[in-house]
């Protein structure tokens, strides 16, 4: 409806001296080193502070997604530390959402479905992130408790020029929601694939045609004009 729901959390780091750098800049070597367990907390800290701010201020159900590495989930204490950080953060555990990848999954299909088990039965949602992309991908489905289903952008990006990438969105859809998922579809950037995605039924879209990445406070002046628009509408 064209509305603004969510957000997902995106870390960047501000370098002294080579200025803005992104995340796969940095966070193989936060992963090799064991940084990314700090920084993955500090992470959830900071996003779940945000929808809280937002869930107070803008929509109730706004919701805020956040990426969890395939290193944490080597940490005894990750789920109860995190589940601890939503409770204490966030407006409420149904408004943050943890994404996974397919690879995250097939490392340790045993320990992270313990893992993502234990989540889910404390009220936050499961997203698993480039979906399609992976191996056994179909598999998952079926075995993990995932509330939401996130198209790779290779597919979506393709829809206009290739008519098997338009087939397997739109399959992929409906396989989502005949599972009793919801769908957001990556990578959005034209107006056809906004329409496209629209007419197969996805709940949400995200993508650089709503906005590119920004800091918290320019997200909260989107907030705002996208609250005038709707309102003059």
């Amino acid at each position: 409806n064209n509305r603004i729901c969510g957000c997902e959390a995106l870390v960047r780091w501000q370098h002294p001296s080579r200025g803005l750098l992104g995340p796969f800049t940095f966070i193989p070597h936060a992963e090799s080193t064991g940084l990314i367990i700090p920084l993955g907390y500090w992470i959830a800290k900071q996003a779940c502070q945000f929808q809280q701010i937002i869930s107070s201020q803008y929509d109730e159900h706004f919701f805020t997604n956040i990426n969890l590495s395939g290193k944490q989930f080597g940490v005894d204490n990750l789920v109860p530390k995190l589940i601890e950080i939503v409770n204490q953060y966030a407006a409420s555990p149904a408004g943050i959402k943890f994404e996974i990848t397919e690879s995250l999954l097939m490392s340790n299909p045993e320990l992270a479905r313990q893992s993502l088990e234990e989540l889910k039965q404390s009220g936050v949602k499961l997203a698993i992130d480039d979906f399609g992309t992976g191996y056994s991908s179909l598999s998952y489905l079926h075995q993990f408790p995932l509330d939401t289903l996130k198209i790779d952008r290779s597919f979506v990006s393709t829809m206009l020029q290739n008519k098997k990438s338009d087939v397997i969105v739109k399959s992929l859809i409906d396989l989502a929601h005949n599972l009793g998922m919801d769908v957001v579809a990556e990578g959005i950037e034209t107006e056809f694939e906004d329409s496209s995605i629209k007419q197969y039924q996805s709940e949400y879209g995200q993508g650089f045609l709503y906005s590119k990445p920004i800091t918290p406070e320019e997200f909260q002046q989107l907030l705002l004009s996208d609250i005038d628009i709707s309102q003059s509408a």
